[in-house]
């Protein structure tokens, strides 16, 4: 009885990792997908491991969040590609990300900012980020043959531009003095 059931929750897992939605996480794929992303300046690309970009996934715009990887909960993220190559971040195909199966309508997102060498793991923790418009794709996955997972073609504009840039954050001091000017401009006015 022992090994029937042991049998069952393997297959079990075995179906529900199937059944996970996958994606393609990469911004260039000759002839679906071919956009770049550039620092503050807006010209400048992203050039090598000192930068990472993150998918985000939600079951709507307004429900974005970092998505993980089935089964091991590692978040989605790569950094990026250098030389010639810059502007583009380490292609992940065949994602199967959480909490999402083949086939469902999604809203994804890619995120990028400045890791500091790596010392910054989060988009939320970044002084400089940036991030794509929000695009709705149909996960691959599930099926026979499976379907073929989607890359982030409906995020990119035309082959090769910026699709977006990183920006920096104001620190909560500058925006404090800034606050404190304003006080001073109102008081003077009166």
């Amino acid at each position: 009885m022992k090994k029937i059931l042991f049998i069952a929750a393997g297959l079990a897992m075995c179906v529900s990792a199937f059944a996970q939605g996958t994606i393609n996480v990469n911004n260039r794929n000759p002839g679906t997908v071919d956009w770049k992303v550039a620092g503050s300046d807006g010209v400048t690309l992203l050039n090598g491991t000192g930068y990472s970009a993150e998918l985000w996934i939600g079951a709507s715009a307004g429900s974005l969040a970092p998505a993980t990887v089935n089964g091991t909960g590692a978040a989605v993220i790569t950094t990026f590609r250098s030389g010639a190559a810059a502007g583009y971040f380490t292609s992940l195909n065949d994602v199967a990300v959480s909490g999402f199966a083949a086939g469902s309508s999604v809203s994804i997102q890619i995120r990028a900012w400045n890791n500091n060498g790596g010392s910054i793991t989060t988009w939320a923790s970044a002084t400089e980020k940036g991030q794509s418009t929000i695009a709705t794709v149909t996960l691959g996955g599930a099926g026979s043959p499976p379907s073929v997972a989607p890359s982030l073609f409906a995020i990119g504009g035309s082959a090769g531009a910026i699709n977006f840039s990183l920006a920096p954050e104001p620190s909560t001091i500058a925006l404090g003095v800034l606050g404190m000017a304003g006080l001073v401009f109102i008081r003077r006015r009166k």
